[in-house]
């Protein structure tokens, strides 16, 4: 496994924020110590840091040839015309999940919006997924993200090395994260979506 720089903690005790972030340039990562009202399964700040945690491997996995500040801020901003939002929230909740005893992954709430989607045969797009809409009521694309993302995981648990190393080799390549998702999992982001509903279905036993 590859390793991460060292990165400053920042935690905000009084504040009503309930959340938290990592960025670069200063390379710092903030935590808000005021839980959110939803239920959960684990104590909020473990659960919060492994999340942003994980963003940090993100960010040094895809970018880890940039240094110093300034091409920091040039790596920041080829990862985010570079990877999908689902992907990296969804890789984040699923961290969250696979290296704790709760996280997001494993409640029953964070399930039931896809479930009740697909119990009801309703079909939306994958872009209508990741985008939202103000017409369908949608869960967030941190929730199809995580889906997808399981799923990349039963495919292959070790492949996530090898998709980052594609799209570090290739920072500017036209459409970089579909062609290295293919070239990693045999599956370009529209193809998985098919196939985690697909397997969502089966799982839940829905015709």
């Amino acid at each position: 496994k590859k390793s991460i720089g060292k990165v400053k903690i920042i935690l905000q005790q009084n504040h009503v924020e309930q959340n938290g972030y990592m960025q670069l340039a200063p390379r710092k990562s903030e935590l808000y110590g005021l839980q959110g009202s939803s239920s959960t399964n684990q104590q909020w700040l473990p659960n919060l840091t492994l999340h942003e945690i994980r963003h940090t491997a993100q960010f040094d996995n895809a970018t880890g040839k940039l240094k110093s500040p300034l091409f920091e801020q040039l790596g920041l901003a080829l990862f985010g015309l570079t990877i999908p939002s689902w992907y990296f929230e969804g890789d984040a909740v699923l961290s969250e999940t696979l290296f704790s005893d709760g996280g997001r992954g494993r409640l029953s709430s964070w399930h039931m919006p896809i479930r009740a989607i697909l119990s009801e045969d309703i079909s939306y797009s994958f872009n209508k997924y990741v985008h939202g809409s103000f017409k369908s009521n949608l869960p967030s694309y941190y929730t199809i993200g995580y889906m997808m993302n399981s799923e990349l995981y039963n495919i292959n648990p070790n492949g996530i090395e090898a998709l980052y190393d594609k799209l570090s080799n290739s920072p500017l390549r036209i459409q970089n994260f579909d062609k290295s998702l293919k070239s990693v999992y045999g599956l370009k982001s529209k193809q998985l979506f098919d196939r985690t509903l697909s397997q969502l279905k089966e799982a839940w036993e829905l015709p």
